[in-house]
């Protein structure tokens, strides 16, 4: 009700069984106690796609893991970046500390174990067709996560091939010239050939 919500955000929610529930699933009644995101404030997060096994990037791409953190970060001026390392091997870069302790980088390391993406990697391991199974949930929890401190959220369905570019104008500026309260999506060009695009980049701002 009205009344109720302007006497602000409520602090508890009770949770009870769907009447479409199995008929064999018990009547419940919990009380779920609520409370404000205390995280900052940012204009803009960013949410990655899952990634796994660091010292093979590493191999490959000497220094690219740095290099891709500090052009989002520094050059163009990303607030939050969310990365979902699924096998835990990003967790003890050391490239990657002044932006964690910062709050600027924000690890996530559990999506392996949820069932049954824990028999999966378990029994497949880590590569880039079992990888791909935690993306849904990877990009669900980025959104449901961002949207409580950021006005907008950009979403890269690509891992370290790709970063977000423009040669005209710098990234608030884009912003500030997108709709409110709409999804935008930005066209990724491939190795410079610009007859070779595809819809890689999705930013929306979040409904206040």
């Amino acid at each position: 009700p009205p009344e109720l919500l302007a006497e602000g955000p409520p602090d508890m929610v009770q949770l009870e069984r769907s009447a479409r529930s199995a008929p064999h699933v018990p009547w419940f009644s919990v009380e779920v106690p609520l409370r404000q995101s205390q995280a900052r404030k940012v204009r803009t997060a960013m949410c990655t796609q899952q990634t796994w096994d660091a010292s093979f990037l590493e191999d490959r791409a000497p220094g690219h893991i740095e290099l891709w953190f500090h052009y989002h970060f520094e050059v163009l001026g990303i607030d939050q970046i969310y990365l979902y390392d699924l096998d835990g091997t990003f967790a003890d870069l050391e490239v990657l500390r002044p932006w964690r302790s910062a709050g600027r980088l924000i690890s996530t390391e559990g999506f392996a174990k949820i069932p049954p993406l824990d028999r999966v990697y378990n029994e497949m391991g880590f590569n880039t067709a079992s990888a791909y199974l935690a993306q849904t949930l990877v990009q669900h929890h980025c959104l449901q996560q961002a949207k409580h401190n950021a006005e907008w959220i950009i979403s890269v369905s690509h891992g370290w091939d790709m970063v977000l570019f423009s040669p005209t104008q710098t990234l608030g500026e884009l912003l500030d010239g997108l709709s409110e309260n709409k999804l935008t999506y930005v066209n990724g060009v491939r190795y410079g050939d610009p007859e070779s695009e595809s819809t890689n980049v999705q930013l929306g701002q979040v409904r206040k």
